[in-house]
């Protein structure tokens, strides 16, 4: 663990990082409750501080087997790394009598989802912009692409709102354009997750034509100038964040996922 050194001040801060990604804890998951380890586990395990103890240590492992000289992660030793991290995790949450087929779609979610947010995972932990992460960083986004695949995500979370920008500022230049919002509308609408209210406003002079359908690009346009406030025609971080509640990028990401996994 030499090349992966992650102090106890760095330990509680993932911890509490973790916490405020994925919310309160439900009535139903007591931490002195035994683990039914012979069915599985699940995401929500990690709240247990052993448990969340282990899945630090198997980051760790990970950290410095693909890890540099240097003790830092690329994006291209990261996008691999983080592959292996999250086939671990899978490992613990699949039951083990899972059909091999079962494996091969599970596997092939993995793979969607990664290649949906691995870019914009690096992005939103290297925030020195230098290229490189550590093994904090490294951890922070298993975590944070593990939650996003398990639904398990509180969308005022920080890294949660700058996860759904990265993703959809395409071109990385800071802003979102609407085209690149437009995109992600459409992919919205497809999965069903934005409100109904928003695909079918009301219609005419206060609503007396009732409810009528509107497109991802309408929509896209409509949303773009309630939340542009400086009027440049294109959205900041800040004015991007008005739009997380409806947009729920991290759940249309999921919904993919999970398509592909029972397709």
């Amino acid at each position: 663990q030499d090349r992966a050194p992650l102090s106890f001040m760095s330990r509680e801060k993932l911890r509490n990082d973790f916490k405020a990604l994925i919310g309160p804890a439900p009535e139903t998951v007591v931490a002195d409750v035994p683990v039914d380890y012979a069915f599985r586990l699940s995401f929500e395990d990690l709240r247990r501080p052993w448990l969340f103890n282990c899945f630090l240590y198997a980051s760790r492992f990970v950290f410095a087997a693909y890890a540099d000289a240097t003790g830092v992660m690329t994006t291209t030793e990261f996008r691999c790394a983080l592959h292996k991290m999250i086939d671990l995790t899978w490992m613990w949450y699949c039951p083990t009598a899972e059909s091999y087929e079962d494996r091969i779609a599970h596997a092939e979610a993995v793979r969607t989802v990664l290649s949906r947010v691995s870019n914009a995972a690096f992005k939103v932990i290297d925030q020195d912009d230098d290229g490189r992460i550590d093994v904090y960083e490294f951890t922070e986004a298993v975590l944070l692409v593990i939650a996003v695949a398990n639904g398990k995500v509180q969308v005022d979370a920080p890294i949660i709102q700058r996860l759904a920008f990265r993703v959809v500022d395409e071109d990385g230049d800071g802003y979102v354009t609407r085209l690149e919002l437009q995109k992600w509308v459409e992919l919205a609408a497809k999965f069903d997750t934005l409100p109904r209210k928003a695909l079918y406003p009301y219609g005419g002079f206060w609503g007396w034509f009732g409810r009528e359908p509107i497109s991802p690009a309408r929509l896209a346009r409509k949303w773009l100038n309630q939340a542009d406030e400086d009027k440049d025609r294109r959205l900041s971080p800040e004015e991007f964040a008005s739009l997380l509640d409806r947009l729920q990028i991290h759940e249309v990401i999921r919904r993919m996922a999970t398509r592909i996994a029972i397709s």
